[in-house]
């Protein structure tokens, strides 16, 4: 196996958000955009055009949280998947994530120092719950809301960030 070395200063490497910096192999999303210019009635063409607008919202939802979450604490994360629990320890060092289960109570969340959860749509489907409901059982406040396109071909994703109440 051959290791190939750039030169420092090729523009090449990560930026001071830790995301590539340098230029696309293949401008996917460029290309995909002149392919729909060109070929507006073709459904595979535009999923591949879905497909590819939708990363950028990843780098979106990673700025948000870092943005958003609070910093030095355990942060709560009640979901299914977890998409969006990598992008919340960043910057590393500054929270814990520790998932919420279904089964959960109140009482547990407290003991293991959760005053801050992030819930999402999905979680909640599965509890079979609405976001008011689940700030009721677990005497929570919401402060904040937004939603994220993790898969280009399912409907975005809720989150809700909420502050658990001391009980």
């Amino acid at each position: 196996m051959v290791a190939v070395m750039r030169p420092a200063g090729d523009g090449v490497g990560l930026d001071a958000a830790g995301r590539f910096a340098g230029p696309a192999a293949v401008p996917a999303q460029t290309i995909a955009g002149r392919l729909e210019a060109r070929y507006p009635d073709s459904t595979f063409v535009s999923k591949i055009a879905h497909t590819y607008s939708s990363a950028a919202d990843f780098a979106n939802q990673r700025s948000f949280l870092r943005r958003n979450l609070p910093e030095h604490i355990l942060l709560g994360y009640a979901a299914n998947a977890g998409e969006a629990e990598s992008s919340m320890w960043l910057p590393y060092g500054t929270r814990q994530i520790q998932r919420i289960l279904p089964g959960d109570t109140p009482e547990q969340l407290h003991s293991a120092g959760i005053h801050y959860a992030v819930v999402e749509s999905s979680f909640l489907g599965k509890t079979n719950e609405t976001v008011q409901q689940w700030l009721a059982r677990y005497d929570g406040v919401l402060m904040k809301q937004w939603e994220f396109l993790g898969d280009p071909y399912e409907p975005p994703e809720r989150y809700y960030l909420v502050r658990l109440q001391d009980s």
